[in-house]
């Protein structure tokens, strides 16, 4: 048999057409499984075109190109199915899309990281790998490099053709909004609805930006936002507007409590525990008649805590770092962006300052260096950061908890201290966490493995109370115990969970039940450690009565506090974000 006899005895012609047809199907069936999968597939005919259109958008060009150079219509799909994979599982944990900005940040990728998204993989992720591979062997099989090309006019106007009704699909899923505003009663202009298509609002999130525009204006708004991950220099109108607001905000808020209820610790040490993905709403908890929290159930109802169980989550793409940061700064994170990636070394006027305690240290169980915690944790002026040591027999809170209290017995009283637990990570994989047959058949379906985390952090709590007691600390001690962020365990959708704040001995007792918001906890720790400096945050301690609201990341309010009152929450994410990218507390 000759070589020629080898080749596919397809007719030429049809060669090209027989690989891009399937793979502009293909393509379109990757966008469906992904909007499916992120909760943003609604079936309606403007998006089935706006599919169909950007599919056919990526896959036409093999037409138009020549030779060798064709390659790059599998290499194209390759890169999307790899987007849709990593942002497929992105979203299961942090209910959003990848910021495109973190993807060639080294900080971004650690063994957590990918612990983590490889327990998150299922089986109709498999999609994304088996449409590409199919695809490259039609590719190979056909031969597609070798095929006859079309006359050049004709080539381009094929994509000139697919460009049309890309456009046409847009223009189509313009008008759905346009129409469904007008129908739910509250027209808008279609100038104004186009802007928000075509031009990126920097108050949606990756997630509502995705839904508008699906795949090539996202990335092209995306890419633009990398500019807007730089420093910035205010000019006399942002000062200006800065300082209204923290003048407004003070004088709003003024403490409605004796600066005399908690002077009792202005001398006591103080420990924060920052919990991992701990929902307020998941404790009290019964099992088998066993309490899931015992440790955290009974420490609510001890007299001298504070504690605060409808906590609003205020974090942004820096998740667990969000926390912290707020926590540490009394600031709000960045929309769209994570504050540890950006601007990891900026100054800030903190909680360690407020405090005023020689050699403040931070606690965690990763690598310093992972998430530029190493950076960060300066900025927040730690004197250092030290991570848990390997220790077989022992879960990831055990160890921090264990370091902490090594740690403790060398430093000079009173001290501040700040550890971070991490067991309670998706996919709560802990290897060394216990896994009662208890909570396993009284768990719903998918719930079990975050309860038995939940159930090892509050072991490991427990444990590490008593080690205080031992050393003779804890009654001098003030205990802060408080949520990074919540999460959705089972659904893997934006249901969104309170979050707890907790502390211990503070001389009050205390229960709020209003909602509030995370980063009013920076003020209210200020409050119960009785320190009155001059930076308090851009939001109001958790104890003031009249604190009954939270800003939401997307601009909407849980609660209210006032018109007056919440329209401050809501400048406040505008006033964090001039003060984080001007790096405001340099001097």
């Amino acid at each position: 048999m000759t070589r020629s006899d080898r080749r596919p005895r397809i007719p030429g012609q049809l060669r090209l057409p027989l690989f891009m047809l399937p793979a502009w199907l293909s393509t379109a069936l990757m966008y469906v499984i992904f909007d499916s999968n992120i909760h943003c597939m609604s079936w309606r005919p403007s998006q089935l075109m706006l599919i169909l259109a950007e599919a056919l958008l990526l896959t036409v060009p093999v037409m138009a190109l020549r030779r060798h150079w064709r390659v790059l219509t599998p290499v194209t799909i390759w890169i999307v199915a790899i987007f849709f994979l990593a942002n497929n599982l992105y979203y299961r944990f942090w209910s959003n899309l990848l910021p495109v900005d973190q993807i060639f940040k080294t900080a971004s990728y650690n063994s957590v990281v990918f612990s983590s998204g490889l327990g998150m993989l299922k089986a109709s992720d498999l999609w994304f790998l088996v449409i590409p591979v199919l695809l490259t062997a039609a590719y190979c099989l056909l031969r597609v490099w070798s095929a006859p090309a079309p006359p050049l006019s004709k080539a381009l106007g094929y994509v000139g053709l697919s460009m049309l009704l890309w456009i046409g699909a847009q223009g189509c899923s313009l008008m759905y909004s346009y129409y469904y505003w007008r129908h739910v009663g509250n027209p808008r202009p279609v100038g104004e609805l186009a802007s928000e298509q075509f031009i990126r609002d920097p108050n949606c999130s990756r997630l509502i930006h995705w839904t508008k525009k699906e795949l090539l204006l996202y990335l092209w708004h995306q890419v633009r936002s990398i500019a807007e991950s730089g420093h910035t220099t205010l000019n006399d109108e942002q000062r200006s507007e800065i300082a209204a607001f923290l003048d407004a905000n003070s004088r709003m808020w003024a403490a409605s409590l004796p600066d005399s209820l908690f002077a009792g610790n202005s001398r006591k040490n103080l420990i924060i525990i920052i919990a991992e993905s701990l929902n307020a709403d998941a404790l009290g908890q019964t099992m088998d008649g066993r309490r899931l929290t015992p440790t955290l159930d009974s420490l609510l109802a001890l007299p001298g805590t504070v504690s605060a169980r409808n906590v609003v989550s205020q974090i942004s793409d820096g998740r667990s770092s969000d926390g912290q940061f707020m926590y540490n700064t009394g600031l709000l994170p960045l929309r769209g962006q994570a504050v540890a990636m950006n601007f990891p070394d900026n100054h800030y006027s903190s909680l360690c300052q407020a405090i005023g305690y020689d050699r403040p240290l931070e606690v965690d169980f990763v690598t310093p260096g992972i998430w530029n915690h190493n950076l960060t944790s300066r900025a927040f002026h730690y004197d250092r950061l030290v991570h848990s040591l390997q220790q077989d027999g022992l879960t990831r809170d055990s160890r921090v908890f264990a370091r902490t209290l090594q740690e403790i017995d060398s430093l000079p009283r009173p001290f501040m201290v700040q550890s971070i637990s991490m067991t309670m990570h998706a996919p709560f994989d802990d290897s060394e966490m216990p896994r009662p047959e208890w909570i396993a058949k009284d768990s719903k379906p998918g719930l079990a493995d975050y309860n038995m985390a939940m159930n090892a952090f509050d072991t490991a709590l427990g444990q590490f109370l008593t080690g205080l007691r031992e050393r003779g600390l804890y009654d001098d001690t003030v205990i802060v115990v408080v949520s990074d962020h919540d999460i959705d365990p089972v659904d893997d959708d934006a249901t969104r969970h309170p979050i707890l704040f907790m502390a211990l001995n503070t001389g009050q007792t205390m229960q709020v039940d209003r909602t509030v918001g995370q980063v009013d906890v920076y003020p209210t720790i200020l409050q119960i450690m009785h320190r009155n400096p001059a930076w308090k945050g851009v939001g109001t301690s958790i104890l003031n009565p009249d604190n009954k609201s939270a800003a939401t990341i997307e601009g909407s309010m849980k609660g209210t506090s006032g018109a007056r009152a919440d329209s401050l929450k809501l400048h406040a994410w505008d006033i964090s974000r001039l003060m984080i990218r001007s790096d405001y507390f340099r001097k």
